[in-house]
């Protein structure tokens, strides 16, 4: 596992709505970590992508930062944060 896996996975979803629509679209926690992992070969923790978020997001509070990572935040848009809370909702 690794931050630049993190940030390389974020810089692919931010510039990749296909994928985006592809990893909203699987849902199920089970079935989307073993297609970023597996398929498209990204290895990261929950902690990781964490602070990938802080560091390319300064603007959020440490609150809305907590929001993205507990699972709670994204407004449904294909952003880079709205996918990355499904990531990190994911657990990966």
């Amino acid at each position: 596992m690794s931050v630049e896996s993190a940030a390389a996975f974020y810089d692919r979803i931010e510039n990749d709505l296909a994928l985006m629509g592809k990893l909203k679209e699987l849902g199920d926690k089970e079935r989307l970590v073993l297609y970023v992992k597996n398929e498209l070969g990204y290895d990261f923790s929950r902690e990781e992508m964490r602070k990938v978020l802080f560091e390319r997001n300064p603007e959020l509070s440490e609150e809305e930062l907590q929001s993205v990572v507990g699972g709670a935040g994204g407004n449904g848009g294909y952003d880079g944060l709205s996918v990355a809370n499904v990531i990190v909702t994911a657990g990966l």
